[in-house]
């Protein structure tokens, strides 16, 4: 009998290799990119208040500083413009940017941060928290009216950013901290009084058509458009659904670890449910952790995720990414008292790989730049990098940057980019957000750099 032969000719099998690797490398940037960042770039106190990504997959920022990153959380670049704080930062019709500053001036910015206009104050009474783009290309900026007695007030503007016409609703005090607009024109603002959150319904000209409080609920942080012109309210610490008339269809309470969750943010998601975030006192007061929550459409939870330290971290605002993640603004406090901007981005189910973190091992002064071997090697799925600086004649701190590459030289995450007195450093990478394989670390300062091999075995 004759045996069939089964082999591969060097051809077929060169091709069977370029397969494997490429198959390797899309299932490898097929997954979310992960990561969580904090910023402190002019040595003071630091948030972010709100955030929106970029058509890029990048994001742009704002609280006590505007920043823009890439996709990786990498800083492209920092603004400062009149006014200390920013509260809100919108998307405007045109794929440029609105940004609302705490003298309740309106910036319009393109995606290099350069001005456009800005305008406003629109009103020397009235103190405005938040902006939103409007049918008609216009802007939406909600507050209330101050001083005392407080009552909640909006402002119309076009597409110039240019004052058409303001309300106030002097029946009730409160104000109003956000707001949707329906397909027809008509908007929803919500926002809170001494009897709890509240929505209030007008017509596209601002006129009154209904106002719902809601018992049991304290403060109404975000409001969301449902199917069939049904309204979902957040506060603290609860959801609830509406119909379209403002009528409570339910209510959900939200507790981790018996501890009562502060919703600062709320969205709908693409599958109809919510995320929530904000923040959840977990030890008596004294530490505070930012939860990311994920609820189906009836606001049960399906899956919550922690993030932060031990000290009163929070969370301001949570957008949907276009990879269905979740990126989160808020501040950490990696120092006691001392609170930096911090941006967590996370897959569809709430993974972000864990906090960079970069700590000083010695504070001998090396005599020359160094980068260690990263131990474990192979590893599964942190690994530590040690690397030294020496004293630079004249020089305080140098700018420093460890980045993780691919095979093929792609920039996948980077490590460190700050400035570092002279020491003896360690820094922890986390692969779990990788594939197998073989990557490359390398620490660049001033002229000095050096590049090593990693494996990563799973």
């Amino acid at each position: 009998m004759v045996r069939k032969s089964h082999f591969f000719s060097t051809s077929s099998i060169a091709a069977l290799i370029i397969i494997h690797f490429s198959l390797l490398i899309s299932v490898c940037f097929s997954q979310s990119i992960t990561w969580q960042r904090i910023y402190r770039v002019y040595n003071r106190e630091e948030f972010c208040g709100s955030v929106v990504q970029t058509p890029d997959s990048g994001f742009i920022s704002a609280g006590t500083l505007i920043l823009r990153t890439n996709k990786f959380g990498d800083t492209l670049w920092t603004k400062l413009i009149p006014g200390s704080r920013y509260y809100r930062i919108g998307q405007a019709s045109d794929n440029n940017y609105v940004i609302l500053d705490d003298n309740y001036r309106l910036y319009k910015i393109n995606i290099s941060g350069d001005i456009i206009w800005s305008r406003g104050p629109y009103n020397n009474s009235t103190e405005l928290y938040n902006v939103k783009a409007t049918l008609d290309r216009g802007f939406v900026l909600v507050g209330d009216t101050a001083p005392a007695p407080v009552h909640p007030y909006f402002v119309k503007t076009d597409s110039a950013g240019n004052y058409q016409w303001g309300k106030s609703f002097v029946n009730f005090r409160g104000d109003f901290v956000d707001f949707v607009q329906f397909t027809d024109g008509n908007f929803a603002f919500c926002g809170a009084d001494s009897s709890g959150a509240f929505i209030l319904k007008t017509d596209g000209a601002g006129n009154q058509m209904w106002l719902k409080h809601y018992s049991n609920t304290s403060g109404g942080s975000s409001i969301a458009l449902l199917p069939n012109k049904c309204l979902a309210l957040a506060g603290y610490p609860f959801i609830l659904k509406t119909d379209s008339s403002g009528n409570q269809l339910w209510i959900k309470y939200y507790q981790l670890n018996q501890r009562w969750v502060n919703i600062g943010s709320m969205i709908k998601t693409i599958d109809g449910g919510f995320a929530l975030t904000g923040d959840v006192d977990t030890a008596g007061n004294t530490n505070y952790f930012i939860p990311l929550i994920k609820t189906d459409s009836a606001g049960n939870i399906l899956w919550y995720r922690y993030f932060g330290s031990n000290n009163y971290d929070d969370a301001f605002c949570i957008r949907q990414t276009y990879d269905h993640g979740y990126i989160i603004a808020g501040r950490k406090y990696p120092v006691q008292d001392t609170s930096y901007a911090y941006l967590i981005k996370t897959d569809s189910t709430g993974f972000a790989t864990p906090f960079i973190g970069i700590k000083k091992i010695s504070d001998n002064i090396p005599i020359s730049f160094s980068l260690s071997q990263n131990y474990p090697n192979p590893f599964n799925p942190t690994t530590k990098i040690r690397f030294s600086i020496p004293l630079a004649k004249g020089v305080r701190g140098m700018e420093v940057k460890l980045i993780i590459y691919d095979v093929l030289g792609r920039e996948l995450s980077t490590l460190v980019n700050q400035s570092l007195k002279p020491g003896a450093y360690e820094v922890e990478f986390d692969g779990s957000n990788f594939a197998s394989g073989i990557y490359f670390y390398r620490l660049t300062v001033g002229d000095f750099t050096q590049t090593k091999k990693i494996v990563l075995v799973k």
